[in-house]
Order: structure tokens, then C-alpha cells, then sequence
């Protein structure tokens, strides 16, 4: 195996497959209002969020800053460079990419957020109904992902958050510097290949960001379905490019119309299929309001999904 491949599977080597979608296909729990649960009834349609509007987005900002960072400073690349001009080079490379991301695909990044369910739980957590789930006022989704199709060419990655401290995180960081140091050395340091590895560290980096977190969130079980305009070539879902006016004022957002999903990429997706369950926040979770939730449905043109409402029995009642 020629160095630069070799450095690209060393980068990724961490993951463990087995632990990822399409490998492990959990039940997940959206957490969300009562209007936008009506919004994705309604219009078949799942509403991913910009990382940068996110509630938590110092947390998803953390790996590229400190990445980058621990890159121009790490002295193990500086020495195998072997000189301050190759250095430069590898460093400018980087800049670009990062510029590139910035400038063309950083304001099309999308991410729908989950928390791992189990199948026995009909109460959903208490944080997460405090956190996302409107005081307990909302409602959570599960999904089951063991219907959806797996697609290599698919824009999107499903995986679990990876949860780690300040210094766990940025230790991380240095093992893979260290890592990419050591192939750097052995690698002929012509432009193609200094270019090629800024490359592969700089996409390394973006998926780590996005899918790490400081483990004081580890209660949440996190997982993420990222849209990454990236790797959507061909723009088949630009014409889901959207956004929404909200008190805060107009937001970006990808709208993913489950019926409208190309066979390209798997193919559309029956949304009544897709919900395995509907819990009903405990704040509102009264017998007139699980019937009334039940309207809705039929309202919508989803009756099937009625005798998949459960109210929860968290005793709990948010006080303002």
C-alpha cells in the first residue's frame, strides 16, 4: 500500500464500522414541537438544521478550531516537511480547503439530531423533554432506521456522536497529527502529495467535528443525520434547500421530502413506515390530549399512525 493511501486509512482507522449505520440500525428519537411534528406530517418532510444555528454550536465548531490550530502548530509535521517552504506549502493547502468549505459548502451543511431509543421506553428521557422537547410540551419521533436503504453514493452519514472531554478531544487530535506526521516522512513531498494529505486531514477533521461532543451531553445518546453539500455532486437534493422565518428571524434549512427521494439515492420513504412511535410529551400527556393528537393524524391523512401514540408517564410539569 503506496503511503498516501495508507495515510488515508490510517486517519479513518478509529471508526468502528460496526458501531455506524448501515452496520447498526437503532431506533431514533426526535425530540420536537407539536407544530413542527404537524409541518413533517403534513408535508412528508424532515427538517435538518445548519450546525451554525444549532443550540450547541460552540460544540461543533470545537474540532475544526482547535484541528486546525493543532495542525499549524504540531512540530512532528513541521519536521517531516523537512523544510519551512514545504511547510508552507502543506499549511496553504489546508487554508485552501478550508476556504473552499467555508465559502461553497459550510452553509449547505445539514444536521437532524436523534437521541438512540430503546424499544421497551414509552416515556422518552426527562433531559431531552427539557432540552428539545419543549418543557415536555413536545412530542419525540421514533424513527426505525432498519427500513431505510443504504446507498454508497447517498450525500448523507448516520453515525452516533462520539463523546469526550476538552483534553480527550484535543488529545485525539494530536494521536492522528502524530499519525499523519509519520506518513508525511515516508511520503514524496511533491505538490500532489502534500495537497492530497492537507486534503484528507481536512475532511477528517469536518466529520470529527461534527460528530463529537463534550461528554458532559452523554446522557443524550446522540446520533446525527448529516447532509453534506459536498458529496451531492450532482445537486440532486438542491431544490430542498430552503428555510424557515422564525422569531429569530429566517434560518437556513434542507426540507427532505421522504417521497421525493431520487432512487439514486435510495429512494423515497412512506413516512408512516419510517415512525415506529409517537410519545407524547408528560407535560400535556392528558387522555384529551392523546385523542387530540390522534385528530391530527387523521386530519393529515396518517390514521395509521394513531395506534402508534403513547402518552408519556414522566411525572413531570414544567412550572414557568
Amino acid at each position: 500500500m503506496d503511503p498516501i493511501h495508507e495515510a488515508y486509512e490510517k486517519l479513518w482507522a478509529d471508526l468502528d464500522k460496526n458501531n455506524l449505520f448501515p452496520k447498526r440500525r437503532p431506533l431514533l428519537a426526535h425530540y420536537t414541537s407539536i407544530s413542527t411534528f404537524e409541518s413533517i406530517l403534513r408535508n412528508d418532510e424532515l427538517w435538518f438544521s445548519n450546525p451554525l444555528e444549532m443550540n450547541d454550536w460552540e460544540e461543533l465548531i470545537f474540532g475544526v478550531r482547535e484541528g486546525t490550530k493543532c495542525f499549524k502548530q504540531h512540530n512532528g509535521i513541521r519536521e517531516a516537511c523537512g523544510s519551512d517552504e514545504i511547510h508552507s506549502k502543506l499549511i496553504n493547502y489546508f487554508d485552501y480547503y478550508f476556504r473552499e468549505f467555508e465559502e461553497k459548502h459550510a452553509y449547505n451543511t445539514y444536521v437532524l439530531c436523534f437521541s438512540e431509543h430503546q424499544s421497551s421506553d414509552d416515556d422518552g428521557v426527562l433531559s431531552m423533554w427539557r432540552g428539545y422537547g419543549q418543557n415536555g410540551n413536545g412530542i419525540s419521533v421514533v424513527i426505525d432506521t432498519s427500513i431505510l436503504n443504504n446507498n454508497e453514493e447517498s450525500p448523507f452519514i448516520i453515525a452516533p456522536v462520539e463523546y469526550g472531554s476538552v483534553e480527550e478531544r484535543i488529545a485525539w487530535i494530536n494521536i492522528k497529527l502524530d499519525e499523519f506526521s509519520s506518513f508525511l516522512k515516508v511520503t514524496e513531498q511533491n505538490d500532489k502529495n502534500l495537497y492530497t494529505l492537507a486534503y484528507y486531514w481536512f475532511q477528517r477533521l469536518i466529520v470529527f467535528s461534527l460528530f463529537s461532543k463534550h461528554d458532559g451531553f452523554k446522557e443524550e445518546n446522540e446520533w446525527r443525520v448529516v447532509y453534506m453539500s459536498e458529496r451531492d455532486d450532482k445537486k440532486i437534493l438542491a431544490p430542498m434547500l430552503s428555510y424557515q422565518a422564525t422569531d429569530e428571524g429566517l434560518q437556513p434549512k434542507l426540507k427532505l421530502k421522504l417521497n421525493e427521494i431520487p432512487e439514486s439515492l435510495g429512494g423515497k420513504i412512506e413516512l408512516v413506515k419510517l415512525i415506529h412511535k409517537i410519545i407524547l410529551g408528560p407535560t400535556t400527556s392528558s387522555a384529551i390530549a392523546a385523542k387530540t393528537l390522534q385528530r391530527m393524524v387523521e386530519q393529515v391523512s396518517k390514521p395509521s399512525l394513531a395506534k402508534k401514540i403513547v402518552p408519556s408517564l414522566i411525572p413531570f410539569r414544567h412550572k414557568k
